[in-house]
């Protein structure tokens, strides 16, 4: 097996409905992002006496963020089952919702003994002359975390059971069953991380172009999606 970027950046295109879907996730991906963008409507929720307004906005938007992580996991579910070409209908906001909040509570299962080792690592670093070392450690420790993550975040995606992400024995799998091809993997997520931050980065310098972001990040979005779905191996099925 190995990784197809051409099939992920393009399997879309075969779905009959996929400006649909794509523009739909855009747009959710624009509404979190109104109160930063739009001076307005940022003046009016610093008023004190807009809580209840402010209160509302961050609710949906919570709600919205973790129906796009939903969508995310439920794309590559999709996927890992055998459906290769078609992207999920936007139905079920609710399921959506609770998929993405497993998925972050999973995350937050995952990180948390990570957190609490770099914390003892701080405690011990923080004098001035080991600053840079800390930082060091630091940064390489958040590539390795991040390569680290891949796997169990495919492992919750094959039963969306919070269980999963720390289901050491399926994750093995899945990497175990082609090394080469998840390190592929991993440089791919990273290089298409990056080129979607440099190319963010100039839409943003662009006036009216600085609108086609979100919906370029939804695309990249659904891109990783498939990527990681092509590494989930079917003996992970098993477990």
């Amino acid at each position: 097996m190995c990784v197809d970027v051409k099939h992920a950046c393009t399997y879309m295109l075969k779905d009959s409905g996929w400006i649909r879907k794509i523009l739909l996730g855009g747009l959710l991906v624009v509404f979190p992002m109104c109160g930063i963008a739009f001076p307005g409507i940022k003046r009016m929720f610093s008023d004190p006496y807009n809580a209840c307004a402010l209160l509302f906005f961050a609710v949906i938007s919570i709600g919205i963020y973790l129906s796009l992580v939903g969508y995310f996991f439920k794309t590559l579910h999709a996927k890992i089952l055998g459906d290769k070409e078609n992207l999920p209908e936007w139905n079920g906001f609710f399921e959506l919702v609770k998929i993405g909040a497993k998925a972050y509570a999973g995350t937050i299962l995952f990180y948390l003994p990570i957190a609490i080792l770099m914390g003892i690592l701080y405690i011990f670093l923080v004098p001035v002359e080991h600053t840079m070392i800390y930082a060091a450690i630091c940064f390489l420790a958040h590539i390795f975390v991040a390569a680290l993550y891949m796997p169990f975040m495919m492992s919750f995606a094959v039963d969306l059971k919070i269980s999963s992400f720390v289901n050491i024995d399926r994750a093995f799998l899945i990497v175990a069953g082609d090394f080469r091809n998840f390190l592929i993997l991993v440089l791919c997520v990273f290089a298409i991380s990056i080129c979607f931050t440099f190319i963010a980065s100039i839409l943003s310098l662009s006036g009216l172009l600085t609108l086609f972001i979100p919906f370029l990040a939804f695309y990249v979005y659904i891109v990783m999606a498939d990527l990681f779905a092509q590494l989930t191996m079917k003996e992970a099925l098993r477990l």
